[in-house]
């Protein structure tokens, strides 16, 4: 039986919207490709094929859209079990198909002579297969498959989990049932339906872990890209709709079967229709409801991702800070390429700071990075196809709270400058800078390195987006990016047109990170703004205590021979590549075989896991950018060995953070994208408002001109869903109205 012939037993002559599924980069099924069956079977096929080599899942469901929901379900012609450890030929009732998933590991169906249509028939379908579960649990069935609509391994593909296996078809006959056979078989009475669960006292630690919204945008990175789920999360509900949402998000929450009670916890307390948050009850209130939701997905229909999750509400689950981990590890080296690499010019300047300082080592890190940007983007560039690539890095530091010694951090940066300071070489602009004023200042500094260096940041964006002075702000600094000051027309003095010159121009910002999100759109991304920076997330461990506070000693008389060598070492290599370039003339280096095309394999990767990103829309620029930013700072380090060639060990060094800049990056964008779409849906609400409660479709949508359509249909469902917005036909036209319920 080939593929073809497959899917045409397991759909019959049904009719919908079929579901392939491919993993993410972290090997999880949410990548869904539809199509339409049977009119696209087979392109089905061909995707499948184009992807043999790796996992991939379908579901025997036809859905009525794109969107792998219970309520979307429409029609099965299939029973089946996920027999795992259980023989075929244990079941009551032979199977008509048999797949081996991996040695001695098994899926199978049993064809029925009718179509379960409708949302009723396919949850009857779905017990039917939790009977069949329950029934051969001590065989090793998979009681965590209870229905139809889970996904299922496709033959002729791969299993990851069991590396060199392949999922084969392994036996097929002819035989068709009717559910009257399972009836008979499989009584109703053996397996009960009724939802039991008792009260549990909540896990030592679960409040304080549910209380952190850092561990909530944490978690919501490795989340589906779902709008459905997305709703759910974010949208806000009239006070009669509250509960049923709440309790509708915790249990989606826990059929994604890869989320544990404290995971579920903290995306659920942060939604805005948990109500427990001015309830006296608290954390307590919201974790009895969702041991409820738990049991009942238990019992029901968990609509996991699939194998691949393994949800068994009977195993230990990961501990709070494994799922953390697991959430945000994003690591584009091998262990073995992780293994071998040496301390560089960064690791000396964390370690002498950590002397200094308590601040987190993210923040020396970035400062580290931006240091030796300064110093060796005068000298050198790297040579990609599409031209000279200048060797600045934009640098954006977020802590989680004021308390974190980002000003600490920054501080030292500034004593680097200072100490390689001279007649020649002045790299800091300070903080207190307009556009104009950065354009002015870097006309007369053509060819030279400066960094602008401003703490709270988010203030500087309040300005740059809001204030006149600072109009234009944010398109002038895009521009420097690139490599070219802005040309200036003046009305007065000796000059009267300053030409654009060319300028090694860096940022080194911080903030606080929720402040930060809340100023920022969704557009300065598109707009090329926010994607050239490297975002770097720090804060000090939870119950952190500073160490007290001591006096200087006496014998050192202020010197500190680590600082002079650091600084000593810039200096030194700051004038070998001075014989080698500057003013404009740098030096060319370019990649040895090898680096480059571990290079490219990393382009690869980075896309691979933008594109699985749930904002992936928003993420993907930001990711070209991060590629670019790698191979700056693999170039700096090869100026740091004074190495004309970009060599191995220099990729996977700059490589070796971007891991933790692709986490934090998206960690922002979510940030950013949950802000300013509840301040969209905010500011639609009150337009209508504005207008005595009732507008035509087309005259609000022509109020958010910069929304693209399905953008703006989106704020309307969600003013929908919030149970506000009544949206009716007026002839040709909708009508849009607000309507508040007691």
């Amino acid at each position: 039986m080939n593929l073809h012939d497959f899917f045409t037993e397991v759909y019959g002559e049904s009719s919908g919207r079929a579901v392939i599924v491919l993993p993410n980069y972290n090997g999880k099924p949410t990548r869904d490709n539809w199509f339409s069956y049977p009119e696209e079977l087979d392109k089905m096929v061909t995707l499948v094929d184009n992807n043999n080599n790796r996992d991939v899942w379908y579901s025997p469901l036809l859905f009525a859209s794109d969107s792998r929901t219970k309520d979307n379900s429409i029609s099965v012609h299939v029973t089946a079990a996920d027999a795992d450890a259980c023989e075929p030929e244990n079941f009551r009732i032979r199977p008509t198909m048999v797949v081996e998933t991996s040695p001695e590991r098994y899926q199978v169906y049993w064809k029925l002579d009718t179509y379960a249509v409708g949302r009723e028939e396919v949850d009857y379908i779905a017990k039917v297969n939790r009977r069949i579960a329950q029934a051969h649990k001590d065989e090793g069935c998979d009681t965590a498959f209870v229905n139809a609509a889970k996904l299922l391994r496709v033959p002729t593909t791969s299993n990851s989990k069991h590396p060199g296996a392949v999922v084969i078809l392994a036996e097929r006959d002819d035989f068709i049932y009717t559910l009257e056979d399972f009836d008979e078989l499989y009584p109703a009475a053996e397996t009960p339906d009724e939802i039991q669960y008792e009260n549990v006292d909540m896990p030592d630690g679960l409040e304080a872990f549910t209380l952190d919204q850092s561990n909530r945008n944490q978690l919501m990175n490795g989340l589906p890209n779902s709008p459905s789920l997305r709703s759910l999360m974010m949208d806000r509900w009239v006070p009669d709709k509250r509960s049923q949402m709440r309790y509708k998000l915790l249990l989606e929450l826990y059929r994604l079967g890869t989320l544990s009670d404290e995971a579920v916890m903290a995306i659920a307390w942060w939604a805005p229709s948990n109500k427990y948050t001015e309830d006296p009850r608290g954390v307590k209130g919201l974790w009895d409801e969702a041991v409820k939701a738990k049991a009942t997905v238990a019992s029901e229909v968990p609509y996991d991702d699939g194998e691949y999750a393994e949800f068994d509400f009977d195993r230990p689950e990961l501990s709070p800070e494994d799922e953390l981990e697991q959430a945000k590890a994003t690591d584009f080296l091998t262990e073995e390429e992780r293994m071998g690499l040496t301390a560089t010019f960064i690791d000396e300047w964390i370690e002498w700071a950590a002397t200094k300082t308590d601040a987190p080592a993210e923040y020396h890190r970035a400062a580290a990075i931006t240091l030796m940007s300064t110093v060796y983007s005068e000298f050198g560039h790297a040579y990609p196809s599409f031209g000279e690539l200048k060797l600045n890095i934009w640098m954006m530091v977020l802590g989680r709270s004021t308390k974190d010694r980002k000003s600490t951090a920054r501080g030292y940066l500034s004593k680097a400058f200072r100490a390689l300071a001279t007649d020649e070489y002045d790299y800091d602009l300070g903080d207190d800078v307009t556009p104009g004023g950065i354009s002015l200042a870097l006309h007369d500094r053509a060819n030279k390195a400066s960094v602008f260096n401003r703490d709270e940041v988010q203030g500087l964006f309040k300005e740059l987006l809001h204030q006149s002075y600072m109009s234009g702000g944010l398109e002038v600094f895009t521009k420097l990016y690139d490599g070219w000051s802005g040309g200036r027309i003046r009305a007065s003095g000796e000059k009267k047109k300053l030409p654009s010159v060319p300028v090694s121009f860096l940022m080194f910002l911080m903030g606080i990170l929720t402040e930060t999100a809340e100023v920022l759109t969704v557009t300065n991304y598109r707009s090329g703004f926010l994607t050239r920076f490297v975002y770097v997330i720090g804060s000090r461990p939870e119950g952190y205590v500073a160490p007290p506070l001591e006096q200087g000693d006496d014998e050192k008389g202020g010197e500190d021979p680590v600082f002079n060598g650091l600084i000593n070492h810039l200096a030194i290599n700051r004038s070998f590549w001075e014989m080698r370039g500057g003013d404009g003339n740098t030096f060319r280096l370019k990649a040895d075989e090898d680096a480059w095309a571990r290079y490219q394999e990393f382009m690869l990767q980075a896309n691979k896991a933008a594109d699985d990103s749930q904002y992936a829309e928003i993420i993907g620029s930001t990711t070209e950018r991060m590629q670019i930013t790698v191979l700056k700072l693999a170039t700096i380090f090869a100026m740091d060995d004074r190495s004309t060639k970009i060599k191995m060990p220099h990729m996977l060094q700059a490589m070796s953070f971007a891991g933790e800049w692709f986490d934090n990056a998206v960690t922002v964008a979510s940030m950013v994208s949950e802000s300013e779409w509840q301040r969209d849906v905010d500011k639609l609400e009150s337009f209508i408002n504005s207008k005595g409660g009732k507008i035509t479709y087309a005259a609000a949508y022509r109020a958010f001109k910069d929304k693209r359509a399905f953008e703006f249909e989106e704020m309307v469902v969600a003013l929908e869903r919030r149970g506000v917005l009544n949206r009716t036909a007026n002839g040709n036209r909708w009508t849009l109205e607000i309507e508040y319920h007691e």
